[in-house]
């Protein structure tokens, strides 16, 4: 994979599933495109240290959310128009009546020849057996026989006009109107692309403020504490090292802060979830939230989830991440950390983050 396609997807993980193969071909060309536009570099390097700057990295999120739009309106698109042709191939063309120059027009018109056919034949015949019981010579054996063989027509015919009565006026006319209006329906409910908002994304829809650049540097400085109090607590040993500040700094913010979406998380539960990615991994921290919050743990902390945790306060959240690093601590003897270090290291992470609500 690109570096720049990595860094793209860094910024809006949402979007690595309109990168699978044989899903829309060109989109890695515009990924790559919007990211040399919105950082103007080609080198992967210089992107990683040029996204460090919220205002671009929101800027580029905005960007490749534009991407996730197109998706989504192409796939409603596409959903519309198959149900249109498997709505044709069921019913066939529209109602003759209604459009009878839709098609072949000789099929078009052929309901209506043989209803008129058999209407015709129907009233023609009932006129002529009444004829021929009131004639002087209906009381004769050849007529009798006549009489009969038009009695078992006219039957015949009468269940013919039945259904040429039911197929205009009936329940199966009243079907295809119906099954006609709620393809309109569906048709005219796609709105076009520019207007389709993206059904879901796992990161913030606007750019960040000064205050979100002051927390992270704020929140980094604690977690580079911790990891220098508490050694071997962490699986990203970047975290622990002063050795190139900003390009470290750059990785963390791309890696856990903006994989974490921690811009759009409370003062103080932002600090819990950047320390806990940094301690057990993004898709670790990410259940953590989710089941606090009581909603799926996908393991991707999208819109859905910054939602919920919205409607908890901040000191109960980070209660509940504490309480669950704590269970995981004991619960994991395979880490590389001695389990008294990982959870005091909680513990002490605790502290700071409560001192910042």
């Amino acid at each position: 994979m690109s570096p720049i396609i990595a860094l793209a997807l860094s910024v809006l993980p949402d979007l690595a599933k309109h990168l699978t193969p044989g899903a829309m071909p060109e989109i890695q060309d515009r990924v790559v495109a919007i990211v040399r536009d919105v950082l103007g570099t080609d080198d992967p390097d210089e992107a990683a240290l040029r996204v460090a700057d919220m205002h671009l990295a929101g800027t580029l999120r905005l960007r490749l959310a534009e991407i996730e739009t197109d998706a989504q309106a192409q796939f409603r698109a596409e959903m519309v128009h198959d149900f249109a042709n498997r709505f044709s191939n069921q019913w066939g063309t529209p109602s003759p009546i209604a459009q009878p120059a839709a098609g072949n027009l000789s099929l078009a018109w052929a309901p209506v020849a043989v209803s008129l056919v058999v209407t015709g034949g129907f009233f023609a015949t009932l006129i002529f057996l009444i004829a021929l019981i009131r004639s002087p010579d209906a009381s004769s054996s050849a007529n009798q026989s006549v009489i009969q063989i038009v009695n078992i027509t006219v039957g015949a015919l009468t269940a013919a006009f039945a259904t040429v009565v039911s197929f205009w006026l009936g329940s199966s006319e009243g079907s295809r109107l119906k099954d006609r209006t709620a393809l309109q329906r569906v048709s005219t409910n796609v709105l076009p692309p520019a207007h389709v908002a993206p059904l879901q994304s796992h990161a913030p829809t606007t750019a960040p403020n000064p205050k979100d650049a002051r927390q992270f540097s704020l929140c980094l400085a604690q977690v580079r504490k911790l990891s220098l109090a508490f050694p071997g607590t962490c699986l990203d040993g970047a975290a622990a090292t002063d050795r190139d500040p900003a390009e470290t700094a750059a990785r963390l913010r791309i890696t856990y802060w903006n994989g974490l979406n921690c811009d759009a998380l409370a003062p103080g539960v932002d600090l819990m979830m950047f320390d806990i990615g940094v301690t057990s991994g993004v898709a670790t921290a990410a259940r953590m939230l989710q089941r606090i919050v009581h909603v799926e743990p996908d393991g991707q902390i999208g819109t859905v989830t910054i939602g919920a945790a919205q409607n908890f306060r901040a000191d109960h959240l980070i209660a509940g991440l504490c309480k669950a690093r704590l269970a995981q601590g004991r619960h994991a003897p395979e880490r590389p950390a001695p389990h008294n270090a990982q959870m005091r290291r909680a513990e002490k992470c605790r502290t700071l983050a409560l001192a910042m609500i």
